[in-house]
Parts: structure tokens; C-alpha cells; sequence
């Protein structure tokens, strides 16, 4: 009961983005009750199948990337050697996130596609709706992008998605790939949508990387109109700051970076993206601090 208590008190608190705290109550809902699927009674499971997940997921918030991934594969490992298609499917979702939060389009497309296989051999619709997602997020990414984003438009408008506290982050994933793909309008909808979740729900899992993608979606709108993109990205930054959200600030610091880059405001850029890129302790092989990393060598020559 007490590693339930825990589990849920994490869930709520990694819903309204206070990362710091729910990493503490997940730990301690793995500390009472382990990892292993076996230990599945009622009060129970929810802490044995769900918190591993949502510690990793913490994690990577939090700035540990390649920590959250690697507990993440390995509980995948864990759960194909010795579990039923339920906990091997919150797995495979679970590895699939990180893979895309990542930014790795061939690992999330095997993950989805599992995914899928397991979910119509053992009747699970929720899975199969959340792997098409994914799923349509690698399609985009990897050059197929109108019938990636039909895919993802399809699956995140479904009840069973929608309602989901982990939708936030489908949706910027979502906003991202129409702003990539010439559809910024629709894009900025989606991240109306997810500000609006939050600001009448308080869930705010997403709502600094919300503000990035408002940001930059808005600057490749109109190129002219810095100002309010500014805003955002200024706007995620506080956020992301205030959350504990390292992963998060570092990527709306590189967008903030670039844009004060292109003003000739270089000192300002190099000060902030430095302070954020030497915060982190791993990952240094990973996409978005090689990105942070490329843009320092920039700013300092």
C-alpha cells in the first residue's frame, strides 16, 4: 500500500511538472515494492509495472538522458525474458519515448511496430493507438511526412489518447513535425491546445517544451517577428527552470541562442548556453547536447 501511495503521488506530481519530487516518490515506490512484474497484486501493481517507466521518464526531464535510456532498456530486457504482453508493452511505449525525446526515428519505428504486432495479437487497443502515433512520428521524421502526420493527427485525436497525462508531449511532438513539414498553422493549434490543457488542468508535463515549439513555430511563420517568438522561448526557459527541467531548458536555450546568434548578440547567447551545457554530467553523444555543443564552438569563434 505504501509503494502505491508512492507511485501515485509520483504520477501526480510528474503531471504538473515537479520533476524533483516525483523522481523522489518513484524511487521510493522501486525501493518498497522492486521491479520485478511478478509482484503484481492489486495494490501493488500499478507500483510494479508503471513506476520503473516513470522514473526513467523523470530522469530524462530532470537532465540524465542517458540514465532514463538505459534503465529503460534495461527493464525492456527484463520484461522479454520473463513477462506476459501487458508489462512487455508498457516497456516497449516506455523505450519508444525516450528513443523519440531522442530524436531517433529507426529505433522508434521498430518499437511502434512491436508494439503494434503485440497489441492486435492480445486485443489491446490503447497500445495499438499510442504505437501508431509513434509510428507516424518516425515516418515523418525519416522524409515521409504527409503520411507520418496523417497518422499522428488520427491517433492523438482519439479519446483513449487524448485523455492520456502523457498526451502533452505527444502534442509537441506533433506541432514540431507540422512546423517542419510547411504546416505551421496547424502546428501552432496543437500548441494552443496543450497550453490551454494546462492552464485549465494544471497538468504541466510539457508546458516549457509547449512554449519552445510556440516560439519557434511562430519565428518560421514570420522571420521579422522576433519579439514574440523571444517571449516564448524567454517563457519556456522559466518554466523549465522553475520545473527543474534541465533536458527542456537546454533545448529552449538553443533555440534562444540561435536567434540571439543571428542579432549579433553573442555574449549574451554564449553566457547562457554555456551555463546550461556544463549543468550536464552525460549524454554528451546524444543529439541535442552535440546540437548545444556545435552552437558554443559557433558563438565562440
Amino acid at each position: 500500500m505504501l509503494a502505491r501511495a508512492h507511485a501515485e503521488l509520483g504520477a501526480l506530481l510528474l503531471a504538473t511538472g515537479q520533476f524533483p519530487s516525483a523522481r523522489e516518490h518513484y524511487e521510493r515506490a522501486v525501493d518498497l515494492f522492486g521491479t520485478h512484474p511478478s509482484r503484481n497484486s492489486n495494490l501493488g501493481y500499478y507500483a510494479t509495472q508503471h513506476s520503473p517507466h516513470a522514473l526513467a521518464a523523470a530522469l530524462a526531464i530532470l537532465g540524465y538522458p542517458l540514465t532514463a535510456l538505459r534503465k529503460s532498456q534495461e527493464l525492456l530486457a527484463a520484461r522479454r525474458l520473463s513477462s506476459g504482453p501487458f508489462p512487455l508493452a508498457i516497456a516497449l511505449l516506455s523505450d519508444c519515448v525516450r528513443h523519440m525525446a531522442l530524436r531517433d526515428d529507426r529505433m522508434v519505428a521498430q518499437r511502434a511496430e512491436e508494439i503494434l504486432s503485440i497489441a492486435a495479437e492480445h486485443e489491446m487497443p490503447f497500445y495499438s493507438i499510442a504505437a501508431t502515433f509513434y509510428r507516424g512520428w518516425a515516418r515523418a521524421a525519416a522524409g515521409r511526412a504527409e503520411e507520418g502526420i496523417v497518422e499522428m493527427r488520427r491517433s492523438i485525436s482519439d479519446p483513449m489518447l487524448a485523455e492520456a497525462v502523457s498526451n502533452a508531449i505527444r502534442l509537441v511532438a506533433l506541432a514540431e513535425a507540422c512546423g517542419k513539414n510547411g504546416r505551421v498553422e496547424e502546428g501552432l493549434d496543437w500548441v494552443a491546445q496543450g497550453l490551454a490543457t494546462a492552464e485549465q488542468t494544471g497538468l504541466r508535463l510539457a508546458e516549457a517544451e509547449l512554449h519552445r515549439v510556440k516560439g519557434e513555430l511562430l519565428m518560421i511563420k514570420d522571420p521579422s517577428n522576433v519579439l514574440e517568438g523571444e517571449h516564448c522561448l524567454r517563457t519556456a526557459i522559466d518554466v523549465a527552470r522553475r520545473q527543474g527541467a534541465k533536458f527542456f531548458e537546454l533545448r529552449a536555450t538553443v533555440s534562444l541562442a540561435r536567434l540571439l546568434k543571428q542579432r549579433g548578440e553573442t555574449v549574451e547567447a554564449r553566457h547562457m548556453l554555456a551555463e546550461i551545457h556544463n549543468w550536464f554530467t552525460e549524454g554528451f553523444d546524444l543529439l541535442d547536447l552535440k546540437d548545444a555543443k556545435a552552437l558554443l564552438d559557433e558563438l565562440a569563434t
